[in-house]
């Protein structure tokens, strides 16, 4: 019996991380293509769009930190679930200044810096045996430096 749940658990993630999440994070990502697109040219529905979208590949980011490894060391373990929650932070925050809310320049103060950390240790630890691993979270942390800079600057220069 324990046996069969644990099956079922197993196939519940391998869905999970490699099935569901990398097609809602391509989804969410052309959906910030669009919003900006929205933006550049004024058009009604950015905001929600914005808030859709963000929200969306920020918990992607998020649920990316509990992904299974076969990292052994904790440390290892902690650069990823602390490089995930911080992409989150990041993007909720850059959404909360796009939309000016409250809270967005304090969320986005902390997520920079951690963000900033959380990178340098994935560069770091890149050297290491498991490199595969670490190039993918490095592809991805590089994706989500990209998408932020560009909302940002859209955001910034688009009134």
């Amino acid at each position: 019996m324990a046996k069969e749940e644990n099956k079922e658990s197993r196939n519940f993630k391998d869905l999970l991380f490699e099935v569901i999440l990398p097609k809602v994070d391509m989804i969410s990502i052309l959906l910030i293509a669009v919003s900006l697109m929205f933006k550049i040219f004024k058009l009604q529905g950015t905001s929600e769009l914005f808030m859709i979208s963000m929200s969306a590949y920020a918990g992607v980011c998020y649920l990316s930190a509990f992904k299974p490894s076969d990292l052994q060391s904790a440390f290892n373990k902690f650069i990823i679930k602390f490089g995930g929650i911080s992409s989150a932070v990041l993007i909720i925050g850059t959404l909360f200044l796009i939309l000016n809310l409250p809270g967005g320049k304090e969320m986005f103060t902390i997520g920079v810096p951690a963000f900033i950390i959380a990178f340098v240790l994935v560069l770091i630890k890149n050297t290491s045996a498991e490199t595969d691993e670490y190039k993918s979270i490095l592809k991805r942390h590089f994706k989500t430096f990209t998408i932020i800079t560009v909302i940002y600057l859209v955001a910034l220069y688009v009134v």
